[in-house]
């Protein structure tokens, strides 16, 4: 006892759009899954058994990742800094800068870096939504 709107023809619903979406886990960046089960102590990542596995290319460039960020060493397992990129609940990435800002003793810029990084420009993102009259 409800409308339902379509913004696509019935056509492009058969031919163009997908049956169902594909998994999270398929489409984003797996650096923080793959860190999060190396800390769990997991050996072998690639045979880790997820419900809706990766790609190999995608389980690869998370852990070439990692190794660039300087959290796991050239046999895959988490180095000291690894460790403590785990505390933070954030991209490794994101935690790696916060990690190299207080060995530099750059405290008072990154909170402002990491905010934008996470965030975005509020200000970028306050002109877009103006420009769509929302």
């Amino acid at each position: 006892p409800g409308k339902c709107y379509r913004l696509y023809s019935e056509k492009d619903l058969a031919d163009v759009m997908e049956g169902e979406t594909a998994p999270e886990i398929q489409r984003c960046d797996l650096t923080t899954l793959i860190v999060t089960i190396k800390a769990l102590g997991v050996k072998n990542v690639l045979s880790f058994d997820l419900m809706s596995v990766p790609s190999v290319e995608a389980l690869s460039h998370g852990l070439e990742s990692l190794y660039a960020l300087g959290a796991m060493d050239d046999g895959a397992e988490l180095t000291s800094l690894g460790k403590e990129m785990v505390y933070f609940p954030t991209d490794p990435r994101v935690s790696r800068m916060i990690l190299a800002a207080l060995d530099m003793e750059s405290r008072e810029e990154t909170p402002s870096m990491v905010g934008k990084i996470i965030v975005g420009d509020v200000l970028t993102v306050a002109a877009a939504l103006q420009g769509r009259n929302l």
